[in-house]
């Protein structure tokens, strides 16, 4: 019998499924929309998933140039974790280098099951660390994140959500292939090569934003007792700009509010220069669709929610183009 461990994982999900059975009325299946608009109920396990979307690709030098202008940009205590993370991966392509020379095909095997499940490995234990938390924050209790590390966890794994989804690999590219030179056709096809890494870098810069922040910002939740549910998305933390709310505007690096839908009756805001704290603020039915309607201009393909009528009225707000 193989080890399910030693087998090459290659269903990646950017969207982690044990989040979407929140919006699950048998802890299996939820409603969400198709490719082509439709709205159909199906299990959490395939949806928001794209096979080998996290395998580790080899990095290149004209990858590595990238990797580090994008680090050389963080604030400098960061940079040695990235560099850390970043060796670790070129040390894996070493032993792939031997393996290859070796010609052994069950080294072979073992390598390319690891480089199908390392960054998989590194999301699921961010997942873990935020399974808890999100129960509770579930069942309305936000002093769980009183604990800095379990804030630290949190702030890491929403910074992850952010940029390991589907969409957010199409809105990089999109951004740098619209500059129209050959310079940058190669620079969009080079990025998109070697995104796996540099989402992952993101992610944890943004994490670390996050928690450095919290003594600046407001933590709260939204109860949702309305008769619009909260859904969420295949990018389901999305960024809400200052504008939509003219109270706490202060200057700062980060100008954006972050939204979280945790269940239909349940949201999490990290609300910028907000030092009032942690909250818990009752939404009305016109605020939960205000959030929804956001949800859905920022969707890739999917919304989900917990019946066909709750995500109904969005999907003309889906981008199928």
């Amino acid at each position: 019998m193989v080890d399910k461990y030693s087998q090459a994982k290659i269903k990646h999900h950017y969207v982690w499924a044990s989040y979407l059975r929140n919006w699950s009325l048998n802890e299996r299946d939820v409603y969400y929309t198709t490719a082509k608009g439709n709205i159909a109920c199906d299990s959490v396990k395939g949806l928001a998933m794209e096979k080998d979307f996290y395998k580790s690709k080899r990095l290149t030098k004209e990858h590595l140039e990238h990797v580090n202008t994008f680090a050389s940009l963080f604030p400098e205590g960061r940079q040695d974790a990235h560099i850390d993370i970043l060796n670790g991966c070129l040390y894996v392509q070493k032993i792939e280098d031997i393996g290859k020379s070796l010609g052994n095909k069950e080294i072979q095997e073992i390598i390319n099951t690891n480089l199908s499940n390392y960054l998989e490995f590194l999301h699921s234990c961010h997942e873990d660390s935020a399974l808890e938390i999100i129960k509770s924050l579930a069942k309305g209790d936000l002093t769980i994140l009183s604990d800095d590390k379990r804030l630290s966890d949190f702030s890491l794994f929403l910074g992850h959500q952010v940029f390991r989804t589907k969409k957010m690999k199409a809105v990089a590219n999109t951004i740098i292939s619209n500059i129209d030179t050959t310079k940058s056709r190669n620079v969009s096809r080079s990025i998109n090569e070697c995104w796996w890494f540099l989402s992952y870098m993101f992610g944890i810069n943004l994490g670390l934003d996050l928690f450095g922040t919290r003594h600046d910002d407001g933590h709260c939740l939204l109860i949702n007792n309305t008769s619009v549910p909260f859904i969420t998305s295949d990018h389901p933390v999305i960024d809400i700009p200052l504008t939509m709310r003219e109270e706490n505007r202060l200057s700062g690096a980060r100008n954006v509010d972050f939204y979280y839908p945790i269940s239909p009756k349940i949201a999490y805001m990290i609300k910028a220069g907000d030092r009032l704290g942690s909250s818990k603020v009752e939404v009305t039915d016109n605020e939960a669709d205000e959030m929804n309607s956001n949800i859905a201009k920022r969707a890739n393909v999917h919304i989900f929610g917990d019946s066909e009528a709750a995500i109904k009225p969005y999907r003309k707000q889906l981008d199928f183009g």
